[in-house]
Order: structure tokens, then C-alpha cells, then sequence
């Protein structure tokens, strides 16, 4: 009898290694420039609860350049000494591209899989833009542009008029580009985090370890999360780094391009003549900007904006005011004077980006003017989704969902079971 139990030991003891030895996976939730401990607090508080992994998160420099901030994360005291199957690396913006770097040093080592959130693996524009003095180009233009509307009307009627609609419409009579990007925070995010950054320097496109980052591909599996925020991006990104409700922010910009419109309207009307017409192009030229020039500028910042030749018609009045009385009111006919117009010309396109850096970086494509030599295993778009909201976005946390689910054909390297 003692001989069969033991025997029936020796049988048991494997099977029990088996079904009850936890997968034992570390993941390091890596923040990115100007972030800390907080910045995946929320997700990896999360799937440390729902998943069988050590969640570590990695508080490390990041002003001092890509190079050093890969060092700090590989001899961080959370995640030296652990004793794991194998680590995955998520890393958001230069965090992605810091684990980038420790896979070329290490792989396979420190980590076994990537996982890139929002990361400039071609560089960031707005980096080069920083530099080259075009983003503060782009700040002056758009308070020359709002400013022309206001100093062109000094009438009573305008006091009057101004008064009313912005009482009506509950904006202040401060300047409207400093309600929309310094009260909130915004151009402190441009400008104060590049002041003397390394980070923001190897970032750029044109930066020297940008050129030479941009060839690597480490042999390991990686996947990338992009965010393709809605439209107006680079409002709702400034609504989100200041803490202020996303429409919010839009609703501020469209009332005060009704106010502007309004002005526009009033002052193009014929009683008010020569002059009033002038007073009339410098509100549209702030509602213009507001409505499409202030967007296509911030893309073009980021390099997500494209310059094309396209053909554009729209139906337009081809007769006069008179005219179209007589022939078209009084006649009958609703359209008699409408033609179609078509005109060719070189236009502005917005491409898909996150509000900070656009679709093509945050994968590493190929490009024709940038040739990187990322190659994801797959690809993950999150709609709705900014830069600076990514880390607790829910639609990041989706994708993540399927990415430790190791869902189609994905390496099982990414794979973290339920608890």
C-alpha cells in the first residue's frame, strides 16, 4: 500500500507543477517625455488586478535625451532582479522609442516584446518646428489673424454689437487665442517642456539619433497602438492636457466663430460701404482661421497635412443682385442664376494624427521622405484618442485587452492569462 502512494506521488507532483504554477510576467508601463509614476497608473493598476502580471512602472528622466532614459529604465530598482518568464514593454511616446533603443542593446534580454504607444519611431515634427522657430510662427499668426477683426472696428455700433454677443455667447473680452491655448496650458506644453531638453531634441525628425534610430528593428515581436484623435485636434488635445472637458473647449471656439461671423455679416452689408467692407475681411479672416486655418496649421506643424492638387466645384450666383430679383424671385425659378464653378488648385489635407504626432510616425512607416525599418507585427488604431490622453484612454485599454489575449496570429509572447 505504501509503495502505490508513492508511486501515485511521483504521478501527481508533475501534474501539479503543471495546473498550478502561476505564469509568472512582468510588464513595464513606461511613460514618456516630461511624464512619471502616474502616467499609466490607471491601466496598469487594472490589468494587475485582471491578469497574472507584475505591473512595474519605471519613474525615469527624460530630459536628458533617449539614450540615457533607456539606461535608467534597465537599471531601475523595479526592474532589476525580477525573475520572470519573459517581460513585455509598453511604452508611450519616447518611452516607445526608449524600449526601441534597450531591444536593439539587449534583444532578446531585457524585454521580450514591445508594445509602442503613440510613438514618434519617424520623429516629431513639432520637435523640428520647436526649433526652427516655425511653431512660434504659428502662435503670432494666429493672434495677428483674430486681432484684425477687433482693431479694424472701433465704431459705437461695434461697442454696442460686442457687448451683446459676447455677453450672449459668455466669453470674455480677453484675447480669444489666450482663452483657447495659454489659459489652458497650452503653449506652456510646446515651449516650456523644450526648453533645454535633450529629449525634445532627440526627437525631431532631423536629430542626429533620430537618423539613426529610424533603421532599427529589433527581432523581437511588437505591436503599435495609434491614436487618431477627432477633428479639431489640436483643440481637443489642449482640452485634455489643461483637464477641461473636450467639448467644452469646441463649443468655446464655434461661439466665438458665430460672434466673429456675425461681425462679418453685419459690416459686408451695403450700408455700411468701402469701409465696412474692410471691417468685414478682418472678422473673416479670424472666423477663417478659427474654422479651417488654425487646424491646417497645427498639421502641418506635425506633419499631418498633405499638399495636393485637386479639382473643387460648388454651385455659385453668376448674375446680380438685380438680376437674380427679376429673373430668378420674381420669375420663379430658385436656381436660374446658379452655375457650377470648378476651379484646380493646390489644397491642404489633414491627415490622421493624434493631435501631436501623426499616423505615420506613430507606426514607423515607410515613407518617401523618411525610411524607417520598423516593422510592427500589427497595427491598432484608437479613434478618439489624443496624445496626451492615450495612457488612460479606453480605447487604448481594448487594445490591449486583444494584444495580451494574443488574438490573431499574434506571438504568444504578448499573451497574459486571466487571473
Amino acid at each position: 500500500m505504501q509503495r502505490l502512494t508513492i508511486c501515485f506521488s511521483f504521478l501527481l507532483c508533475p501534474l501539479l507543477l503543471v495546473f498550478g504554477q502561476e505564469t509568472d510576467i512582468d510588464v513595464i508601463w513606461q511613460h514618456g517625455l516630461g511624464g512619471d509614476l502616474t502616467s499609466w497608473e490607471t491601466l496598469a493598476n487594472q490589468f494587475q488586478v485582471q491578469r497574472e502580471m507584475n505591473s512595474v512602472r519605471p519613474n525615469v528622466t527624460t530630459s536628458e535625451g533617449v539614450l540615457e532614459m533607456a539606461e535608467q529604465i534597465t537599471i531601475s530598482p523595479v526592474t532589476v532582479g525580477t525573475d520572470s518568464d519573459h517581460t513585455i514593454g509598453i511604452g508611450h511616446s519616447m518611452g516607445g522609442v526608449a524600449f526601441r533603443e534597450i531591444a536593439r542593446r539587449t534583444a532578446p534580454g531585457f524585454v521580450d516584446a514591445v508594445v509602442t504607444v503613440g510613438s514618434p519611431l519617424n520623429g516629431a515634427e513639432i520637435s523640428d518646428a520647436l526649433f526652427d522657430g516655425t511653431a512660434s510662427g504659428y502662435f503670432r499668426h494666429g493672434v495677428e489673424e483674430l486681432q484684425k477683426g477687433p482693431r479694424r472696428q472701433f465704431t459705437i455700433s461695434y461697442i454696442i454689437l460686442r457687448e451683446l454677443f459676447f455677453t450672449f455667447t459668455h466669453i470674455t473680452a480677453r484675447d480669444i487665442h489666450e482663452v483657447l491655448f495659454t489659459q489652458n496650458g497650452f503653449d506652456e506644453l510646446v515651449f516650456t517642456t523644450a526648453s533645454a531638453n535633450r529629449g525634445v531634441v532627440d526627437l525631431a525628425v532631423g536629430s542626429e539619433y533620430m537618423r539613426t534610430a529610424r533603421a532599427l528593428n529589433p527581432e523581437i515581436p511588437k505591436v503599435s497602438i495609434y491614436g487618431n484623435e477627432n477633428r479639431p485636434v489640436h483643440y481637443r488635445m489642449a482640452a485634455s492636457f489643461s483637464g477641461t472637458p473636450e467639448d467644452e473647449i469646441v463649443r468655446t471656439v464655434n461661439d466665438i466663430i458665430g460672434v466673429y461671423d456675425a461681425f462679418y455679416q453685419i459690416n459686408r452689408s451695403a450700408f455700411f460701404g468701402i469701409f465696412g467692407r474692410w471691417q468685414a475681411s478682418g472678422w473673416k479672416s479670424g472666423r477663417d482661421y478659427l474654422r479651417h486655418g488654425s487646424e491646417t496649421g497645427w498639421n502641418t506643424l506635425i506633419g499631418a497635412s498633405r499638399l495636393e492638387e485637386s479639382r473643387v466645384c460648388s454651385r455659385q450666383l453668376v448674375c446680380s443682385l438685380m438680376e437674380y430679383s427679376e429673373r430668378c424671385v420674381i420669375g420663379g425659378s430658385d436656381d436660374c442664376c446658379m452655375q457650377e464653378v470648378c476651379t484646380t488648385g493646390n489644397f491642404w489635407f489633414n491627415e490622421e494624427s493624434d493631435g501631436l504626432i501623426n499616423k505615420s510616425s506613430q507606426l514607423g512607416e515607410l515613407g518617401a521622405s523618411l525610411q524607417s525599418a520598423w516593422l510592427s507585427d500589427r497595427n491598432f488604431e484608437v479613434v478618439g484618442a489624443n496624445h496626451v490622453e492615450q495612457r488612460e484612454h479606453p480605447g487604448v485599454r481594448e487594445r490591449l485587452v486583444e494584444i495580451f489575449d494574443a488574438r490573431n496570429n499574434l506571438s504568444e509572447l504578448f499573451r497574459v492569462e486571466i487571473r
